[in-house]
């Protein structure tokens, strides 16, 4: 009896054991740190998502069509009044509506900036509920994926791919927590990317009749990944690059490898670029103008890429502490891939061992590709936020966690690394426990879970639920049609429980802000200035030079807010 059990306590066995245990540990603790994030419509991204969510409940329960436009009186007069001055509407465009939304020149409409994709999944589920909800799923699915990874690793004995696998896990919940709350489109985007990757692995995988299937469904998944957020064509080409080496080492014929290409493109267009283009066509007025801000879109002068590249190199990889501890997991989960890597050659046998050496040279520079591509333009693009490089940085590490798991001779080089199979130098030897020493110590290390406990969710949506963000906690006076409303971080709030636009005059020039003072007092109306960040406190003195007096009339949204005695 005692040798039976004893039969089981493995080494192999402990470490699967153990890796298991970290992802349901892991699991556990993202669970709780992603139940706090509440579903407040504040600032851009959190607003204009809910709002279009919003848009697309009432319609599920039978109402009007989406159209993610403001059509408001007061969002039309000002507008109106913009234009007539023949100034460029560039200085405006984005004053004339609250966060998230924008106005078109060409269409001559105030819209949202925003692809529908996240909107249309959130508006799924119940108002109040949806990211909590989705979260779940989230974490319920990839936590199902892992294990069932885990279990495919130990029934291979495949110790490197069990390692990977749980590495992946962690990367994927440490930027979903960082990012829960700041940008639901990163949320709705993981599933289908993720979905997307490993379809598009499996299909490479096989030169059956369900290749082409397969490349069809990741196709579509991926394309559903670009209509919910637009960045993520930037990883296109690099889909399009893995399709091609993977069929070169197949010895596919090259109308083979294009029909793949083809079949996924195709997959891409139905359910993202086209939509995308429709939605662009409706909102921008033209179906290539993106919805985006023109200092989001626009590529920089020459002559200003170096400030950028320093300033975002800066952002990203030393002054934003969740995007330093996004990519240090990102680098970590590499280097372990390529020590892996190492040892697989330097323990092979040597009529292998070259042609396992060019095979993964090509994938690597393929998944480099696939990740550089995105990481170049975002670091010479003049707006910098964390959530810009995570899609493609967590589509590389789910590639590279899946090759693995094509690696033979996994359990054998356990056995053998110590004791020079197939290699009896000292070089060898001590390379082989130098890289086994940090794969093995960091995947201890880290899948503790002990760098989720020390995260801290870029959010402004953490915590327990504030009573000031409801319809009910906003004064009367700022409800009546005659009211006129300036702020910045709470324009949106302000329109979601009101249905009134707020306006963020610290867009614009300290001379359309003068002509806003006039044309509102012209009107013989109230205008009012919610204190919510350094910009409205700038405009506040700037007007009380002009006002008889600004008047502090209480809070809203837990800020100061002030009407303007002409």
């Amino acid at each position: 009896m005692r040798n039976r059990i004893f039969k089981y306590i493995t080494i192999k066995n402990i470490y699967f054991i153990f890796l298991t245990y970290s992802i349901i540990s892991i699991s556990s603790v993202s669970l709780k740190v992603l139940e706090k994030i509440n579903e407040l419509p504040i600032a851009c991204d959190p607003f204009g998502y809910l709002e279009m969510a919003r848009e697309f409940r009432e319609y599920f329960n039978g109402g009007s069509s989406p159209k993610f436009i403001i059509e408001h009186p007061q969002s039309v007069l000002v507008t109106e009044k913009f234009r007539s001055t023949k100034i460029s509407h560039r200085d405006w465009y984005m004053a004339v509506a609250p966060q998230a939304y924008r106005y078109f020149d060409i269409s001559q409409k105030t819209g949202v900036q925003y692809q529908p994709g996240t909107g249309l999944i959130l508006g799924l589920f119940p108002e109040g509920k949806s990211i909590r909800i989705l979260n779940r799923i989230i974490i319920g699915v990839l936590t199902g994926a892992a294990l069932i990874g885990i279990f495919y690793s130990w029934r291979k004995s495949k110790i490197f791919s069990a390692i990977l696998i749980a590495f992946s896990f962690l990367a994927f919940m440490v930027y979903l927590i960082i990012l829960s709350g700041f940008s639901f489109s990163f949320n709705v985007l993981l599933i289908p990317l993720f979905f997307s990757v490993l379809t598009a692995y499996f299909s490479l995988r096989t030169n059956g009749k369900e290749k082409l299937p397969l490349l069809l469904a990741s196709g579509i998944l991926f394309g559903f990944s670009i209509y919910t957020r637009a960045a993520t064509l930037f990883l296109f080409p690099g889909f399009l690059i893995l399709i091609y080496l993977y069929g070169l080492d197949q010895r596919e014929k090259i109308f083979t490898i294009l029909s793949s290409i083809t079949i996924f493109s195709l997959g891409v267009l139905v359910t993202g670029i086209i939509p995308l283009a429709i939605h662009q066509e409706i909102i921008s007025g033209a179906w290539y103008l993106s919805t985006y801000p023109y200092h989001d879109t626009e590529f920089p002068m020459i002559s200003e890429i170096p400030e950028i590249l320093s300033g975002n190199i800066a952002y990203y990889y030393q002054n934003d502490r969740n995007s330093v501890i996004a990519f240090f997991i990102f680098t970590v989960f590499f280097i372990c891939f390529l020590a892996s890597n190492v040892i697989q050659i330097l323990n092979r046998p040597k009529i292998e061992e070259r042609k396992f050496a060019n095979l993964s040279f090509q994938k690597i520079i393929a998944l480099i590709l696939f990740c550089l591509i995105p990481e170049i333009y975002f670091l010479t693009h003049k707006v910098h936020e964390s959530h810009y490089l995570y899609a493609s940085r967590l589509a590389t590490i789910e590639f590279l966690a899946l090759i693995s798991l094509g690696w033979n001779f996994q359990g054998e080089i356990l056995k053998s690394a110590g004791a020079g199979f197939h290699r009896k130098n000292i070089f060898r030897l001590i390379i082989n426990a130098v890289l086994l020493f940090f794969i093995f110590s960091s995947s201890y290390f880290f899948l503790k879970t002990e760098i989720l406990k020390n995260l801290q969710p870029k959010s402004e949506t953490t915590g327990k639920k504030n009573p000031a963000f409801s319809a009910v906690s906003i004064p009367e006076e700022l409800k009546r049609n005659s009211s006129w409303v300036i702020g910045h971080i709470y324009t949106g709030t302000f329109y979601y429980y009101t249905g009134k636009p707020a306006f963020k005059m610290g867009f614009t020039t300290k001379e359309l802000r003068k002509e806003f003072y006039n044309f509102v007092r012209a009107r013989n109306d109230e205008l009012y200035i919610i204190e919510d960040d350094q910009g409205t406190t700038g405009i506040i003195k700037e007007y009380s030079l002009s006002a008889k007096e600004m008047s502090l009339r209480g809070t809203v949204f837990g800020s100061s807010y002030y009407k303007v005695i002409w």
